[in-house]
């Protein structure tokens, strides 16, 4: 395979997996399509939960088109991109009076079964023949539609070449402009009749306001070239009479602030293509042509269209109203989930004592007091009015004074707080159950009269034998004291 049959689907080559990547859909390439209903509407009507209903009850069928790029930059990184379809159509070209379509206007594929087509046009030849004969491209339909952006699996099986596609697009361009040539004569013509001379005849008033025919390819050229868009690129007519007379037009908008808007719209879509923004014709599509049992007439896909726009208009009305609901109903879950830990941390704060997940106020000592011996632990200093519950139930005695007693009263109103009854229970625990943090055993400060036992007897050994030689008289040293 030839880099040129691979443009301009772009492949990627990555150094570490020599597989080339294509992108999904590969431009020039026949593919099967299929609207996606709810992703098409816009994000207002997707707040409305009755037209999301509407649109997944939607039955959507399936369309064969050849795809081609609309002339925006395709970004890998940006949600979705956009493409040209043109629609595979069989049987015989049709004309479309309202757009001043006629049967010439088509060019046949191959396969056909009629070497002489009404074009008087060479088929359009595909890598790999179509699995349908008789079959044409008219620019009667055909449609600017985006899709997610995706990876395909490999190369798309039926697709044309590069020099094909320019010729389609150049045919396309002359049916266009033929259309357009058409439409703009029968309005001229009809502009320039006459009133009727009988007098008991009311004269026609509007003619030619009137007898312009509505078209949704053709018609409002003027203010689709004024605010570019991506749907204003469809069809790509000349407009002659929006140039000539915006040649005009240019010194009067010299002095406008927003004469530039236009302009930036247009580097807007071609650049930046933030078509996630936009209410669009949203479809997947894959490459795989034997998925088809029936090749839908693309009528159907405008149906389709209809139908997902009238839903969209039925739901305006309550977009506002859904989206208050759904962000008062996010609120309150956002509420609901929080309020255990919010309560929890708010208490905590109120009354100055740490919760469950946080660590007892302490307070840093100063550097002649944190010099201890290496690996023993030394206990920070609390203030007395924050101490931390376990120094302060070690260094109170075993037994609780009167004012002890104050303390632990319950308040008049609720109770005692928690930390209050852990005190007290700590406090009716033997003093043999304190221990240090480090793990050591902490004795309690003893009163004279119960001096620990081991002192005691050392005490009772100098005094019943006061000549026996003391430690400091057997290492030579000397007592001041």
């Amino acid at each position: 395979m030839t880099s040129c049959d691979r443009e301009p689907a772009a492949p990627i080559t990555s150094q570490s997996d020599e597989t080339i990547r294509y992108f999904l859909p590969e431009v020039g390439a026949w593919a099967v399509l299929t609207i996606d209903p709810v992703a098409s509407l816009s994000e207002g009507a997707r707040e409305v939960p009755e037209a999301v209903e509407a649109c997944k009850r939607m039955v959507n069928k399936s369309y064969v088109a050849l795809v081609d790029d609309n002339g925006a930059l395709y970004l890998p990184w940006e949600p979705y991109n956009s493409y040209l379809l043109r629609f595979l159509q069989r049987g015989d070209p049709y004309s479309v009076p309202k757009d001043f379509i006629e049967p010439y206007m088509s060019v046949p594929v191959l396969p056909v079964t009629n070497e002489t087509h009404i074009s008087g046009r060479s088929p359009l030849v595909s890598s790999k023949t179509l699995p349908w004969s008789d079959c044409f491209l008219s620019i009667s339909a055909d449609d600017v539609v985006r899709s997610p952006s995706m990876w395909g699996s490999g190369p798309a099986p039926w697709k044309i070449d590069r020099m094909e596609r320019r010729r389609i697009r150049d045919l396309m361009a002359d049916d266009i402009l033929d259309a357009q040539d058409k439409k703009y004569t029968a309005m001229h013509t009809q502009k320039d009749v006459s009133p009727p001379l009988d007098s008991s005849v009311p004269a026609l008033v509007g003619v030619g306001a009137s007898a312009e025919i509505p078209s949704s390819k053709l018609s409002a050229r003027s203010d689709l070239r004024r605010q570019p868009s991506v749907n204003s690129r469809r069809s790509g007519m000349y407009d002659e009479e929006f140039d000539a007379d915006e040649e005009g037009r240019e010194e009067d908008e010299a002095g406008e602030e927003n004469n530039e808007e236009p302009v930036d719209d247009l580097i807007d879509l071609v650049f930046f293509n933030r078509l996630h923004e936009k209410a669009m014709t949203t479809v997947q599509f894959t490459h795989d042509l034997s998925t088809v049992t029936e090749l839908n007439d693309p009528a159907d896909y405008y149906k389709e269209l209809e139908i997902i726009e009238r839903i969209e208009k039925e739901a305006a009305p309550r977009i506002e109203e859904c989206r208050a609901l759904r962000l008062q109903n996010e609120i309150q879950r956002a509420k609901e989930m929080d309020a255990a830990v919010y309560d929890e941390q708010t208490i905590d704060r109120l009354f100055e004592r740490p919760s469950a997940t946080e660590k007892l106020p302490t307070k840093e000592l100063p550097e002649d007091e944190s010099a201890a011996a290496p690996g023993s632990k030394v206990e920070p200093h609390a203030p007395e009015d924050r101490m931390p519950v376990a120094q302060a139930a070690v260094d109170a005695p075993s037994e609780p004074t009167k004012d002890t007693e104050a303390i632990c009263v319950p308040p008049a109103q609720g109770g005692s707080p928690p930390w209050i009854l852990r005190i007290k229970s700590m406090l009716k625990k033997p003093e043999d159950e304190f221990t240090h943090t480090s793990g050591s055993k902490v004795e309690p400060h003893a009163p004279e009269d119960k001096m620990p036992v081991a002192q005691a007897a050392v005490d009772a050994t100098a005094v019943s034998d006061p000549e026996k030689p003391t430690t400091e008289a057997m290492c030579g040293m000397s007592n001041p004291f």
